[in-house]
């Protein structure tokens, strides 16, 4: 568990913790991941977060934290091993708590725990064009990677993101900051 504090907008501090997720905690991440989703609009609401893609990540080789804010859960990530890179699935921050350091909070944790595992890189996917995604990884050193390079998990999981919007296409050109997906990368040094 990491602590801290943090000054808000107001100027005013308040106690920050990163703490490993448990199953009970699932109603909660859930709930932030649909309040974020918002900002893709009320169609992307359509896709809440799996109850077995929670649980999923509450193993020896992923990553299954939650940030509080003076006792609030304010955002969560869910991370994995994969071969010698941690791929960051999913990092939500309740809207509540945007734009005051919780999503960078959860970042860098994301990142110094890969290197505490001895693991050379974190990865993601991303919506290419989603104003407040790539540009924010990229701020944290993350570079978008060309397609024809990926490892092999990066490009399957680019084609399942893609396959999954397919039926939602019509929604899709009305949004266009779900499609193109893009892959990004951070090496840890």
């Amino acid at each position: 568990m990491r602590e801290g504090r943090k000054a808000d907008a107001s100027g005013q501090t308040a106690a920050c913790v990163i703490r490993a997720a448990r199953d009970e905690d699932f109603p909660v991440c859930a709930a932030i991941k649909q309040s974020a989703a918002g900002l893709f609009g009320p169609d992307y609401r359509a896709r809440p977060l799996a109850l077995t893609s929670f649980l999923n990540f509450n193993n020896i080789s992923c990553l299954m934290e939650i940030l509080e804010i003076d006792s609030e859960a304010a955002g969560y990530c869910l991370a994995k091993t994969i071969g010698e890179d941690f791929f960051l699935h999913h990092l939500f921050v309740s809207p509540v708590y945007g734009r005051r350091g919780a999503g960078t909070a959860l970042l860098h944790h994301v990142i110094a725990e890969a290197g505490r595992r001895g693991l050379a890189a974190v990865t993601l996917l991303t919506g290419a064009k989603a104003p407040w995604n790539a540009p924010f990884y990229g701020r944290h050193g993350f570079r978008a990677l060309p397609r024809e390079a990926l490892p092999g998990y990066l490009a399957a999981g680019l084609v399942e993101d893609e396959e999954n919007f397919a039926p939602h296409l019509d929604w899709v050109r009305n949004n266009p900051f779900i499609l193109p997906r893009i892959a990004m990368k951070r090496d840890i040094a």
